[in-house]
């Protein structure tokens, strides 16, 4: 590992919660952390560790990777024209490989680094995937800069009484993701870590004109999924545990209904489900924040938080999550747009 590829990994870890950090440690690598170890600390034993195993180490890019294209997300769903879709079924790897040289893009240098960055801040397209006339993915990284806190460098300028607050700033990388169903039509942009609105923003923007640029599909050919419908469905479904739900009136009155705690859903509060469905009809939904229960049967292993957010039309994913269990949730949101 060079110098630039370890200064990379280290910034990416830092972009990581240090609960997340410490449990991969502990229960992957199988490696001794203390119970008292600060993100710092955690990150040198991890780089210890895989500077002296080889599997380590690939073990570690592959969960890097997998956080970042799996982590915490905002998610936008879009459908597309059947005529377009109908086009793009019979594209082969060949043929698209014909449309990245005509536009200038070579994935080769790109898809054998397995930690990419851009060389300059902005987003630069680094794999495409097709599974012919099944699913076509683009993938895209962006090299941002956050900042920390060094708490033990602040000082306090005795003459002046100035307090100065350290920060040290850390290179980072955001993913984007074009995910196209060609046997459904269901699209989606999935904009991985995004800090603020202004990056998801940036994100979706700037993936749907690069498919336009790119593929010669025009803005047009997409609809996007209007799931505020989906809202109110998905609370009263029984799938889920609902700690905040919105809804508004025509003319702009809202409703605010939030569970008493963390620990109960509103579906417990008689009072305030019975007021929920009295208005179920009345007002339109605008915002769910539901905890997607544990169903064996249908493979979802693990409780999954999200929010639907019918201002912004997308859905957040929080924590690391698998692919598996993130479709399965995309799949009960479109049934209960339907």
């Amino acid at each position: 590992m060079d110098q630039i590829e370890q200064q990379l990994l280290i910034d990416i870890l830092n972009s990581i919660t240090r609960p997340i950090l410490y449990k991969y440690g502990k229960q992957e690598l199988q490696i001794e952390i203390e119970s008292t170890s600060t993100k710092e600390d955690i990150i040198g034993v991890i780089l210890d560790d895989v500077a002296k195993n080889k599997t380590h180490k690939e073990h570690l890019y592959n969960f890097v990777n997998k956080v970042q294209e799996w982590g915490r997300q905002h998610i936008f769903l879009f459908r597309s024209l059947p005529e377009i879709r109908a086009d793009f079924k019979k594209l082969n790897f060949e043929s698209l490989q014909k449309i990245l040289i005509k536009e200038e893009i070579d994935l080769r240098l790109n898809e054998s680094r397995p930690l990419f960055m851009p060389g300059k801040n902005g987003f630069e397209l680094f794999k495409v995937t097709l599974d012919e006339g099944k699913r076509l993915s683009l993938i895209w990284a962006e090299r941002r800069v956050f900042y920390s806190r060094y708490e033990g460098e602040d000082y306090i300028d005795k003459d002046s009484g100035l307090e100065y607050r350290a920060w040290k700033s850390h290179q980072s990388r955001g993913i984007l993701i074009f995910d196209w169903n060609l046997l459904t039509g269901q699209m989606m942009v999935r904009v991985s870590q995004a800090e603020n609105k202004s990056t998801y923003d940036n994100g979706r923007r700037h993936v749907l004109q690069s498919i336009e640029s790119i593929l010669k599909i025009p803005a047009k050919s997409w609809s996007k999924l209007d799931i505020r419908k989906c809202i109110a469905n998905i609370k009263d479904s029984g799938e889920v545990s609902t700690k905040k739900f919105n809804q508004e009136t025509q003319s702009g009155g809202k409703q605010s209904l939030q569970s008493r705690d963390k620990k109960h859903g509103i579906e417990v509060d008689r009072e305030l489900l019975d007021a929920s469905k009295a208005m179920k009809n009345k007002y339109a939904s605008t915002y769910g924040n539901f905890f997607w229960k544990v169903d064996d049967d249908e493979g979802l292993e693990k409780e999954v938080h999200t929010t639907i957010d019918s201002k912004s039309n997308s859905l957040l994913v929080y924590g690391i999550q698998t692919e598996d269990r993130v479709r399965y949730i995309l799949g009960r949101i479109i049934h209960h747009t339907r």
